[in-house]
């Protein structure tokens, strides 16, 4: 009976063991990513520039390809190559929906309300990421939330309307002759998918979502292709098990490749320069130590291959909007650039064959001008934003040690991406010093541009956030300037030309203003004496009330007699 009863127990518990094993896991809830604060960042940016580009719009057609993209776009038809079909098909579609204003006018503000979003999206994402490293950085932890919220919107405002108001990026964007702008919001919205799939990993739609974008961004300009290898370094340093399984697919892909240039039957491939063959080698070799550094880390492999699939499906649909070339050519549109309609047309047109193959910058060969382009590239990140800037650019760099992991993957990611968009580009491109090559090429580096003014916004968060959690250090620092600045004035003040050029002037007597009561006191020390004080007992000589000496003092700008004497320096130095 007892046995009966026991086995009978045991029976119920491995039913309830099998039931609870069988019921699915309760999916994580994830609270929202963005928040109130966000969101109006976004809103404001968004706001601003439109508002800017729509009172400053060309009223009518411009120069360059202006003629040749308002055809096109009219008819959805195909300008020149690659024929650029998603903008082609977007345009078309603003000249669809506004019913009145000239054609030119109606793709403006098309062209102009998508960079206006993309530089909303990039205040969207400063606002939230600076939050995220104010509270993943163990120094910044202590700061309020009320001044966290506004360090975060004001950053992200102000990084939102810098891409905006940037020299190329506003002079583009209120007119119709350059696409290259165009893929600046697209990039911008791929990165802000991409973000949100780092906040939770497990939510793969977003992942996707950002590869169909990353498509749509190479159909619209071929340059952003060259971000693909700081893509999936920023994917690896999210997840390690995918990143491995990514690089997997590079080194399969690699040896696919190099098997076909070693047979000689793809023209492509015969056709690729020096330049092109050695970032393949480099990409491809970088590949195989990434996989296999991650594979022993992980110590599986080719667990995420499902994921690896569905990403390069919805990468290849976004791609395919190149099918729309052919399709549109057997429409006859007026603008049918190539003739796409055929075979050897439409290849003709995605390999830019007109343009012909340029060879790249030869870095070892020619490490002058690769100097010089690395000007170029600096260069233009000054005349977008300043130099100033671009020191505050760089910030983020240095707090990368006490960064989080996800926030510190954020931050080398993206940096990556503006490396590939940015050096990468000029070495491709091999940009010359001569003035029609050099203002030519400006333009293809806006989308560099804006993951600066990321990196931009994010440096002033970090600014910002570590002088008020640090405000007492940081004042104690800059007064003792002041004071040093402060004694060195009214030493300038209070000595005359003649007490430093005469013989024997370290032991003359130096006549000085010191409180006394309501009035000044006169008192006569020596220079040498004056000089050796510390800043402070200069301070006591003269404190904030006295600063101002009346202007019958006898005595000239000490500086001034610096400039014009330089053996004072001589005697300064022997004090």
């Amino acid at each position: 009976m007892e046995n009966s009863k026991s086995s009978n127990a045991k029976d119920t518990a491995a039913k309830t063991k099998d039931a609870k094993a069988a019921t699915p896991a309760a999916p994580i809830k994830v609270p929202p990513m963005f928040r109130k604060f966000d969101w109006l960042a976004m809103i404001i940016a968004f706001g601003c520039v439109w508002a800017v580009y729509l009172w400053t719009l060309a009223p009518e057609l411009t120069l360059e390809d202006s003629g040749e993209l308002c055809t096109g776009s009219f008819y959805a038809g195909i300008p020149h190559p690659p024929g650029y079909p998603f903008w082609a098909i977007y345009s078309w579609f603003w000249t669809f929906i506004l019913p009145f204003g000239n054609v030119a006018w109606r793709v403006e503000v098309g062209q102009s309300f998508a960079a206006s979003m993309g530089c909303g999206l990039l205040a969207l994402m400063v606002s939230r990421g600076s939050s995220m490293l104010i509270e993943g950085i163990e120094e910044l932890k202590t700061m309020p939330s009320r001044w966290e919220n506004i360090i975060c919107v004001v950053s992200g405002v102000v990084a939102g309307t810098l891409l905006g108001s940037g020299a190329f990026m506003w002079k583009e964007s209120v007119v119709i002759n350059r696409i290259s702008v165009f893929g600046v919001p697209w990039m911008i919205a791929m990165l802000a998918l991409m973000m949100r799939w780092m906040y939770a990993p497990h939510q793969r739609r977003y992942l996707f979502l950002a590869m169909l974008v990353y498509g749509w961004c190479v159909t619209i300009h071929q340059s952003l292709l060259l971000s693909s290898p700081a893509v999936e370094i920023l994917i690896a340093l999210i997840s390690y098990k995918l990143g491995r399984d990514l690089l997997l697919t590079n080194c399969a892909l690699y040896f696919i490749i190099l098997y076909f240039m070693a047979q000689g039957t793809v023209p492509a491939l015969n056709a690729m320069t020096f330049t092109e063959k050695t970032i393949f080698n480099l990409v491809g070799i970088a590949s195989i130590m990434g996989a296999g550094w991650l594979w022993t880390k992980t110590g599986k492999i080719l667990t995420e291959w499902k994921t690896i699939i569905m990403m390069a499906t919805m990468w290849a649909i976004g791609v395919l909007v190149y099918l729309y070339e052919p399709i549109s050519g057997m429409t006859d549109p007026p603008m049918q650039w190539g003739y796409p309609r055929t075979v050897e047309g439409f290849f003709h047109a995605l390999s830019r064959g007109q343009y012909g193959v340029g060879e790249g910058t030869n870095v070892f060969s020619d490490p002058t001008r690769f100097a010089w382009q690395l000007w170029y590239v600096a260069h233009g990140l000054s005349e977008s934003f300043s130099w100033v800037y671009l020191f505050i650019g760089t910030l983020p760099l240095f707090f990368l040690k006490k960064m989080q992991q996800r926030e510190r993957a954020w931050i080398i990611g993206v940096t990556g991406i503006y490396m590939s968009l940015g050096v990468l580009l000029v070495i491709v491109l091999n940009v010359t010093p001569d003035r029609a090559s050099a203002d030519l090429c400006k333009v293809f580096f806006t989308a560099s541009h804006g993951v600066f003014a990321m990196l931009i916004g994010y440096g002033m968060t970090l600014l910002a956030a570590y002088i008020a959690t640090h405000y007492e250090k940081i004042r104690r620092w800059f007064c003792r300037r002041r004071d040093c600045s402060f004694g060195g004035d009214l030493l300038s003040r209070g000595c005359s030309r003649k007490t430093f050029l005469r013989p024997g002037w370290r032991n003359q007597p130096l006549a000085t203003a010191a409180p006394y009561r309501n009035g000044f006191q006169q008192r006569s020390i020596r220079p040498a004496d004056f000089l050796r004080s510390h800043s402070r007992r200069v301070a006591d000589y003269f404190p904030a009330r006295a600063a101002r000496l009346p202007q019958t003092w006898p005595g000239v700008d000490f500086a001034r007699a610096l400039c014009h004497h330089a053996d004072l320096l001589r005697h300064f130095a022997l004090v």
